[in-house]
């Protein structure tokens, strides 16, 4: 495939095969291509079908190079980044400051029989809605050194609440269960109240292999970062029985291998090879709890039993593809002995992704700041009576100072997060650093998107230098960690749980509140911040404000924007219309939603009484098609498309006429 450079400003066209496969790293289907790098607030792409128009606009890199068919290309066609270090999108961020920890390796969509690249990472197309990872768009990845992490569960299996003496199901990990029991018999068994585990016998009467596959939620493949896989396992006797790690959907990429030999030993081998182990001895009938820790950026695999390292840092020689399923159960050869099976657990290390950041060193010193937005790194509202400007601090280091010009009343800046979100579910982390140029009396708030009457967490600072406070909807609290020094540069941290409804403020990793209930009801998201000059300062400051960032490890949950990617022009009524009517639904990343998004079409405008079926979808990578989308009415209808909070009304009408119309439109149409 040829290469293609890309320089500012310039609009390249990839055109898709025709037969889905024989693609430019584009797959033949619709796509729609967003921002590659943060500058420009406006460099959306139009959405089209089978073409994806891509342009680098940015002034963070002066030409990057893409391999037509997959990115990145070779390091020698591609100036300034490396094709075996970090990722392309990661270098290519790591190169933009505007906007650190943005972009993320997601992991890796189902695979696709027809597709020669059924693997390539969100990262190597991070605007096209159809390789983004919907399922996976829960951000796993540790593509960025540095960024904070929190696991996510992929997987959990203790068998609790299911029926004793009855099989198994295969609901998958949605419903704890495995996707397929590869015609192994399984019963539920109660060990007592409340506890249960599986057990598994081979009754089949052959000795070919046979395992129970297990999946990830939402047939996740983590690509990167690190996973960990645990469970308790029991065999009834010596036998034979096999564990196999390996990407979703299939079983070519050999993570691991590790089997519990008829000989009373462990044994385990990857693609790299076989791996001597230690400690690996063990007795029927004796529970073996296995621990095993895959780092993915690392190509590595760590395995342990009851505690004791098996083998430590062993290369998986699997690049390419991450994990998504799990297969335990019984080799060829074996006698199909039964083993019981406990706490099966998959998890992930997420990195908290970036809906906020502002480091102003790009901006001009001595100017002021505008209200771009979180695209821009800037607030939403600056009050009229609040001077801006930006100030050096040495070595290309700026930062914001915020002043007072009307110390009799409150002055302060807004900031909202991309696309205007509000975060209500997972951890929310605010950080910034902040100094204050003068006794003074300071504000900094957290806030609901959109408005200012949900407290999550105000920090009052005082005029006097002493113990200020922190409030929230629940109350006051005395916080004499606030007192300051004049000039001095504080870093603070706050960390929320939006499942518990608390909150933790630390300054320079001091604690001032651990586990406090901020009293908003659950359901309210965290979307705005304030900073500013507090009512009657006995000075105007000013503030001096940098490295503000807002993070949280599930922003790409939430739906930001909506869109018609595809809407027929003309169809028959009571028939199915052609082509499928899409829309695609994103995050504030431009990615699919973890497990899909529901859709829901109703009719804006149409013939009276009018009755439109077929009007659900929920989208896979981003993208809903209605392909059983009917209109029973002849007329003209003007669509909308709702998902959650999000609404959009179709901008072209769809024309229902009778075949003899629509035979006699054509013909007209092809003179």
């Amino acid at each position: 495939m040829p290469l293609t450079t890309f320089r500012p400003g310039q609009t390249v066209r990839i055109d898709g095969g025709a037969d889905g496969g024989s693609h430019g790293g584009i797959r033949n289907s619709p796509v729609a291509l967003n921002r590659v790098c943060p500058h420009d607030p406006h460099d959306r792409m139009a959405k089209v079908r089978k073409k994806a128009w891509l342009r680098c606009s940015t002034r963070c890199r002066p030409e990057f190079t893409a391999h037509a068919a997959h990115w990145p290309g070779p390091a020698e066609a591609n100036p300034g980044f490396s094709a075996t270090g970090p990722s392309f999108s990661q270098q290519f961020q790591n190169s933009c400051k505007h906007r650190p920890r943005l972009g993320a390796n997601i992991g890796t969509p189902r695979g696709n029989a027809r597709d020669p690249h059924p693997r390539l990472s969100l990262e190597h197309s991070m605007s096209s809605i159809w390789i983004m990872l919907g399922l996976l768009a829960a951000g796993i990845s540790t593509a960025n050194a540095g960024a904070p992490s929190s696991p996510i569960v992929l997987l959990e299996a203790d068998f609790n609440n299911k029926p004793a003496g009855l099989p198994i199901g295969t609901g998958d990990a949605e419903l704890n269960e495995p996707a397929d029991l590869g015609g192994l018999s399984t019963t539920v068994i109660e060990d007592s109240a409340g506890e249960n585990h599986l057990r598994v016998i081979n009754q089949s009467g052959t000795t070919s292999a046979r395992r129970i596959k297990w999946g990830l939620l939402g047939d996740a493949e983590v690509s990167s970062g690190t996973v960990r896989i645990e469970f308790d396992f029991t065999p009834s006797e010596l036998d034979f029985f096999s564990i196999l790690v390996r990407e979703q959907g299939s079983a070519g990429s050999n993570f691991l291998n590790l089997n519990v030999l008829g000989t009373g030993s462990i044994s385990a081998s990857t693609a790299a090879g076989t791996i001597a182990l230690a400690n690996n001895g063990f007795s029927a009938g004796a529970r073996l709890h296995f621990d095993l820790r895959f780092d993915l950026d690392n190509g590595t695999v760590t395995l342990a039993n009851n505690d004791r390292i098996l083998a430590l840092d062993q290369p998986t020689g699997v690049s390419g593809s991450g994990i998504g399923t799990l297969y335990i159960g019984y080799p060829t050869g074996s006698g199909g002995a039964a083993f019981d099976l406990d706490n099966v657990h998959v998890q992930a290390d997420r990195t908290l992704r970036t809906a906020l950041y502002a480091d102003f060193d790009e901006a001009a010193v001595g100017s002021g700041i505008g209200t771009g937005g979180a695209e821009v790194g800037e607030p939403i509202f600056i009050a009229p009576a609040l001077d801006t400007e930006i100030i050096s601090q040495g070595s290309g280091d700026n930062a914001l100072a915020l002043t007072s010009t009307n110390t009799s009343s409150a002055q302060s800046s807004r900031w909202q997060l991309l696309d205007d979100i509000g975060i209500a579910v997972g951890t929310v982390v605010v950080e910034f650093d902040v100094a204050f140029g003068a006794l003074g009396s300071y504000n900094i708030g957290v806030r609901e998107a959109n408005g200012s009457a949900r407290v999550f967490t105000t920090i009052a600072i005082s005029g006097t230098g002493g113990a200020g406070s922190i409030s929230d909807a629940g109350g006051t609290v005395s916080a004499p960690g606030l007192s300051y020094v004049v000039n001095q540069t504080y870093h603070f941290r706050l960390a929320y749980d939006m499942e518990a409804g608390t909150y933790d403020v630390s300054r320079d990793g001091v604690p001032l509140v651990s586990g406090r209930a901020h009293g908003v009801a659950s359901g309210i998201g965290i979307g705005r911040l304030a900073f500013g000059i507090a009512n009657a300062s006995p000075s105007p400051g000013p503030m001096i404000l940098d490295n503000l960032e807002v993070s949280a490890d599930r922003v790409d949950r939430i739906g930001s924007d909506i869109e018609f990617l595809r809407i027929p022009g003309v169809g028959l009524p009571n028939a199915p219309l052609t082509p499928a009517l899409e829309v695609a639904v994103v995050n504030v990343f431009d990615e699919g939603i973890l497990g899909g998004s529901p859709v829901v079409l109703d009719v804006v405008s149409g013939p009276p009484g009018a009755v439109l079926l077929g009007t659900d979808a929920t989208t896979y990578y981003g993208l809903a098609t209605f392909a059983d989308l009917i209109a029973d009415s002849e007329g003209i209808y003007v669509l909308r498309a709702t998902s959650d909070a999000l609404t959009r009304t179709a901008d072209r009408n769809i024309a229902i006429i009778n075949a003899g119309d629509l035979i006699f439109r054509e013909g007209f149409d092809g003179d």
